[in-house]
């Protein structure tokens, strides 16, 4: 049993997803743990969506909705987490659900281990009929890093994820997984809302880089995939979002130095960044049509980042790279900077 007193503020943020708000509040509603508020942020929605939180809001007092103009969905998040009341934040993304369990499960695990200011469980990926989806979260690039420690409890202590975070795409696949202690942003701050839809990237890197984690090995989360998101898949594709993520790790990573100028563990930028560089110098390099374009392109970036360079003609001109070059990677960073010693195992 948790503590009484200890209020969990959920965020739903919301623009036009009527047709699955009635699963959504539903899994909040059911919740085991009843200790919580709900504030509804939506854009200004012209589905349905407002009447239903309208009449949601009149049944159960524990929901508070605004509408806010659109400004994107970290703007969102980021005025229901200034408008919360509770100890301890969780996004509740208006398309996902979880688990009746859930926030009895995730604030055990933070209330049990103080030192952590994140709990993060394991996800069910659906479709938009709640079906699990063909994509399994098993085989996404976490999962297949820990491997059998996703199926026991264990504290990830920081900076282990932040460090996994420049190789693997994420760590926190999903917001819908982690319960957050609302102290957390009142140190690192909130989302930034000036780069697009994959932000929270950012954040959970540099959450990382200043809390541990609490992985409960249970699925308690849903992360639902549908079509409206099928632009961002492909968004994912580019060297638009390659440029992102590297902007997203100096960003995270500026921040952690900033506040940690005597930290024993020197982690080098160059070690971060190499990944979504080389990424992101593979897709370039297919754009570049002749070999003479080429040449003068390698040359570019040898000057810029022979590392790269040199690696790339190491690996016998491969041009193509997948998610086993970046657990490679995630494995050679494991042993540089010791992250195994940065793991303990709890009951």
């Amino acid at each position: 049993m948790v503590e009484k007193n200890k209020m969990i503020s959920i965020i739903l943020p919301n623009l036009n997803h009527r047709q699955f708000l009635k699963e959504r509040i539903e899994s909040i509603q059911n919740q085991t743990f009843e200790d919580w508020e709900c504030i509804v942020i939506d854009g200004f929605s012209d589905d349905g969506s407002w009447d239903f939180f309208l009449e949601t809001a009149k049944n159960d007092a524990r929901f508070k909705i605004f509408q806010e103009p659109r400004k994107g969905v970290y703007d969102a998040w980021n005025k229901g987490i200034e408008r919360a009341a509770g100890e301890f934040i969780y996004i509740a993304t208006s398309d996902d659900t979880m688990s009746p369990i859930f926030l009895e499960k995730m604030l055990s695990a933070l209330l049990q281990h103080p030192e952590c200011n994140l709990a993060h469980c394991c996800l069910t990926i659906i479709d938009e009929r709640k079906t699990v989806n063909k994509i399994d979260w098993n085989f996404l690039n976490p999962a297949l890093y820990f491997k059998d420690l996703m199926k026991i409890s264990h504290i990830r202590q920081k900076p282990h994820d932040a460090i996994l975070y420049s190789c693997l795409s994420s760590v926190y696949v999903s917001i819908t997984q982690l319960l957050i202690r609302k102290k957390l942003f009142n140190q690192i701050g909130l989302f930034l809302t000036q780069y697009g839809s994959t932000a929270d990237f950012e954040w959970c890197m540099r959450a990382a880089f200043f809390s541990d984690t609490i992985h409960v090995p249970e699925y308690l989360a849903s992360w639902r995939l549908h079509a409206q998101q099928a632009t961002q898949q492909n968004f994912l594709k580019t060297t638009e979002h390659k440029k992102m993520l590297i902007f997203f790790v100096k960003h995270a990573f500026k921040k952690f130095k900033n506040k940690n100028k005597n930290s024993n563990l020197k982690i080098k930028k160059r070690d971060l960044l190499f990944i979504y560089n080389y990424e992101l110098f593979l897709l370039l390099l297919k754009e570049k049509k002749g070999k003479i374009k080429k040449a003068l392109f390698l040359l570019s970036w040898f000057f810029k980042n022979s590392q790269i360079v040199i690696h790339f003609l190491k690996n016998k001109n491969k041009t193509t790279f997948n998610h086993k070059d970046e657990l490679e990677f995630a494995e050679k960073l494991n042993k540089k900077y010791q992250l195994k010693n940065l793991i303990k195992i709890v009951q």
